[in-house]
């Protein structure tokens, strides 16, 4: 492939867009200016099982599912994480302004994060306990998310 050259200004001018080898350019005018813009993203498919019409890139359903997935995920205050939870992170992470896994460490990092040590799993009892909770680094919260609280358990 050879380098990519840009069209002279009489095609760039012209109605029609510029096709050439590795992009594809239309004209755009903002605020009298001529710009050359690429191509927008492609529909795809709706996200319900059976249903192939094709939505704007950044959605999940059509206007036909959409009503019938509304709910399908809970809101952070409808999981808990309203504003009486941020006041008590807010005093938590006051109280204990260091993450407990970089301290044990030996290193001192800003804890940005409460986490439940025992995941909460929409407890309530478990959610509001203060010594289920634990001053953590966004970077150590992720790490024990992505190890210890991947998989739910099950007690019988």
């Amino acid at each position: 492939m050879g380098p990519f050259v840009l069209p002279d200004a009489a095609s760039i001018l012209s109605p029609r867009p510029y096709i050439g080898k590795e992009r594809v350019f239309h004209e755009a005018t903002a605020h009298g200016r001529w710009w050359l813009t690429m191509p927008r993203r492609p529909n795809i498919p709706c996200k319900h099982p059976g249903c192939g019409r094709l939505i704007p890139y950044d959605g999940m359903y059509c206007e036909e599912h959409r009503p019938l997935h509304a709910h399908d995920r809970k809101t952070t205050t409808e999981k808990g994480y309203g504003r009486r939870w941020q006041k008590a992170r807010a005093a938590f992470l006051h109280a204990h302004p260091l993450c407990v896994r970089c301290q044990a460490r030996g290193r001192l990092v800003k804890a940005t994060v409460v986490d439940h040590i025992v995941p909460h799993r929409g407890d309530p009892t478990l959610f509001w306990d203060t010594d289920n909770w634990q001053a953590l680094c966004k970077r150590c919260h992720d790490h024990k998310t992505m190890t210890e609280d991947r998989y739910q358990e099950f007690r019988y």
